[in-house]
């Protein structure tokens, strides 16, 4: 008997830490399906399932609820984030419920969705978030190198969120983990901005934050998630892994 296709959503998986596990994965034959804003399909060997969406548009998420409910994926990576440049804590409310919907509501509206069919199904499924390590050291110096309040609330919300969901549903097959990264060097991102504009700044924050530490690139946190994944996720029921720079 073939072994049966497994199947995997990753959501913003056209950038960074997204896209390295969508080549990854499609290198060792698993069904993927990519939610983002944009899709090179020719950076794959494999033709991958490629759902079109602003995560911040609402009537673009609804239009595409139906299609998420048949994914029923064996495994879900959350890779969608950022502070989008709301830095101040006394940012409007209208600006942190923004970065909070793209950090963690619209990965919980889109579990929403798909879980309670896998669960009736009592099939496996391993749910995974990336958050980040500035949740346990509240971030660098914010009058130095700039706050980011509601990107770490939101995501110390996601980890909250991912220690109780993995609590309420330890007696399915149902598990919940979270990757906690230092600060990647990203070409869409804040820092290799900085590094451009104001490389004073940069250097400063390597030598003051990160301890003359190099910054972390995409690639190697794909590979620590891949990793835990071939020792199999549910192990990590509830955990949150941080990875260090």
């Amino acid at each position: 008997m073939l072994k049966k296709e497994k199947k995997i959503l990753i959501t913003g998986g056209s950038k960074g830490i997204g896209l390295e596990l969508v080549n990854y994965f499609c290198k060792n034959n698993y069904s993927v399906t990519v939610l983002s804003r944009t899709f090179d399909e020719k950076r794959v060997k494999k033709k991958i399932n490629f759902l079109k969406l602003n995560i911040l548009n609402k009537k673009n998420y609804t239009n595409l609820k139906k299609k998420l409910k048949k994914i029923n994926p064996d495994i879900v990576i959350h890779c969608i984030g950022g502070a989008l440049g709301v830095r101040d804590t006394l940012s409007p409310i209208k600006e942190w419920n923004k970065v909070f919907y793209f950090n963690v509501g619209h990965a919980i509206e889109i579990n929403n969705l798909i879980l309670p069919e896998i669960i009736r199904q009592k099939k496996k499924c391993n749910v995974v978030h990336i958050s980040s390590n500035s949740t346990l050291d509240y971030g660098p110096d914010i009058k130095k190198f700039g706050g980011a309040a509601p990107y770490i609330c939101s995501k110390s919300f996601l980890n909250t969120y991912v220690k109780l969901a993995a609590k309420e549903f330890t007696n399915t097959n149902i598990s919940f983990t979270a990757f906690l990264p230092g600060p990647i060097l990203l070409k869409h991102k804040y820092w290799y901005s900085l590094k451009k504009k104001n490389p004073k700044i940069f250097n400063e924050f390597i030598k003051d934050y990160l301890k003359g530490k190099n910054f972390l690139v995409a690639k190697k946190v794909a590979n620590i998630i891949i990793k835990v994944h071939k020792n199999d996720l549910s192990k990590k029921n509830g955990k949150l892994i941080e990875i260090k720079n």
